[in-house]
């Protein structure tokens, strides 16, 4: 059956025609299922209930619908298919809330691309994060979104959240148990040529023997480079850097707040990225 207006939205009729299957079966989960999505496609946000028993089934089949957009390269039709999963309040649901925030967090980055689809889906996204590129950059959702660089011992450093005397909220504490190198942890953006950025994070270190931090490292192929390298203990202290993605095409870049050496404890907390067009290093 063609959903479709002509203009690549659903049609109000097709959701007519789902509301008035409900009225005349409303105990047809396939029905509620297809209000979901269609009224997802019209950028709203549904009015099924979240916990019914059969909604994990189809949470699970549009979690697997949008891997396979992603696959394809049709990232509106794969950020449609995880807004949906991830409306449902089971374990699929969760776990199509990470892909659904990194395509949205790729396509602010890249805004004059977007779809007005693509726009209504990721709204519920950019806004809380406020800009920031980076997925969970206040730790609330634990250790979510952020990826470990390969240290020399991974036995030789703990990563926790934490929260109390040592953060205002949650916050990552990394321990590390020895010398040499321990990393770190980062995440990668594709960005648009000439993007300026505003770098930004909150840290506090206590020294055990020999602990040295790079702080604001960024790595775009064979260029790397850092804001600043410190020694020592340091309570908390905010640090911020502006650089500027150059070279022609697109460019995956890496990014991580810290990066360390030696025996100790880093907090990290508040890591912000945000586009700050018209401001130069």
């Amino acid at each position: 059956m063609d959903t479709s207006d002509g203009g690549g939205t659903v049609s109000q009729e097709t959701v007519d025609w789902f509301q008035r299957a409900l009225l005349v079966f409303p105990e047809n989960e396939r029905a509620r299922w297809y209000v979901v999505v269609t009224r997802f496609w019209r950028g709203e946000q549904g009015i099924v209930s979240k916990a019914s028993p059969a909604n994990e089934r189809y949470s699970r089949d549009a979690f697997a619908l949008g891997n396979s957009a992603k696959a394809d390269g049709a990232v509106d039709k794969a950020l449609l298919w995880f807004a949906v999963s991830s409306h449902f309040s089971n374990e699929v649901g969760g776990k199509a809330a990470m892909p659904l925030a990194r395509l949205c967090q790729h396509q602010y980055a890249f805004q004059s691309t977007l779809l007005p689809r693509s726009q209504r889906l990721c709204e519920p996204y950019w806004h809380p994060a406020d800009g920031n590129l980076l997925i969970n950059g206040q730790f609330d959702l634990g250790k979510a979104g952020w990826v470990d660089l390969i240290a020399t011992d991974e036995r030789s450093v703990v990563y926790s959240v934490e929260e109390g005397t040592d953060c205002q909220g949650p916050c990552l504490r990394i321990e590390t148990r020895s010398q040499g190198y321990h990393g770190g942890k980062f995440q990668f953006l594709t960005l648009p040529p000439g993007t300026t950025l505003s770098y930004k994070v909150r840290l506090k270190t206590r020294e055990f023997d020999h602990l040295a931090v790079d702080v604001l490292v960024w790595q775009a192929g064979p260029i790397e480079k850092r804001l600043i390298r410190f020694s020592g203990s340091r309570g908390w202290r905010v640090y911020e850097s502006s650089l500027v993605i150059a070279n022609a095409g697109g460019r995956t870049v890496m990014f991580a707040p810290v990066r360390i050496w030696g025996k100790g404890t880093v907090w990290v907390d508040d890591v912000q990225l945000v586009i700050a067009e018209g401001k130069q290093p």
